[in-house]
């Protein structure tokens, strides 16, 4: 009940949410266009994958590594999935939107996710004397999350960095994906050719 009494931290955690949304966005947008796909839905796609894969980062670093590698994972899969069926609703329709792409897409998202935090976490408690707040396991973990998540100069590089990578991570999710389904696509075409 003493992790926030003056309420201010919610605005604070607030922005932090916003600012991982808008990095992860502005790094869709860039990608899709980059792709020559839909720049909206680029941009909307990447903010859900950067909000969701922010909060999740955040949080995870401030838990520790066993159970921060379960949390990273975790919104690293929902945020690669949920940014999918934002981006296959606004190009394809959200009546045709294929879940097995979005499955793949959340899975390769979450492993990447899970390296990204192992390398953040390694960042974070090499430099206590920047990131002490978040991992001291003498502060009590709700607080070193709220510390985590709150915008300040240390978890803005923070934030910047969740965001960028993961609507980056959900981009190479997708072209890894797609480009995989060209290529099993094109393998039948050959063997139907051959009957």
């Amino acid at each position: 009940m003493h992790v926030d009494p003056s309420g201010k931290s919610f605005l604070a955690i607030l922005g932090t949410v916003v600012l991982g949304a808008a990095v992860g966005g502005f790094v869709g947008a860039i990608t899709a266009a980059i792709d020559g796909d839909d720049i909206g839905a680029g941009f909307l796609s990447g903010a859900v994958a950067g909000a969701i894969i922010s909060v999740g980062l955040a949080t995870a670093i401030a838990l520790g590594p066993v159970v921060g590698g379960v949390v990273a994972t975790g919104s690293g899969f929902m945020g690669g999935y949920a940014g999918d069926v934002v981006s296959q609703g606004m190009t394809k329709g959200w009546d045709k939107i294929n879940g097995n792409h979005a499955l793949a897409i959340g899975g390769v998202t979450a492993l990447i996710t899970l390296g990204s935090f192992g390398i953040m976490s390694y960042i974070a408690r090499s430099t206590p004397s920047l990131f002490g707040n978040m991992v001291n396991r003498t502060i009590p973990i709700m607080t070193r999350v709220n510390n985590s998540l709150s915008l300040t100069a240390t978890t803005a590089f923070l934030a910047l960095t969740y965001g960028a990578t993961g609507s980056l991570l959900n981009s190479l999710a997708n072209l890894l994906v797609d480009e995989n389904e060209e290529s099993q696509e094109n393998i039948i075409d050959i063997i139907a050719g051959c009957d």
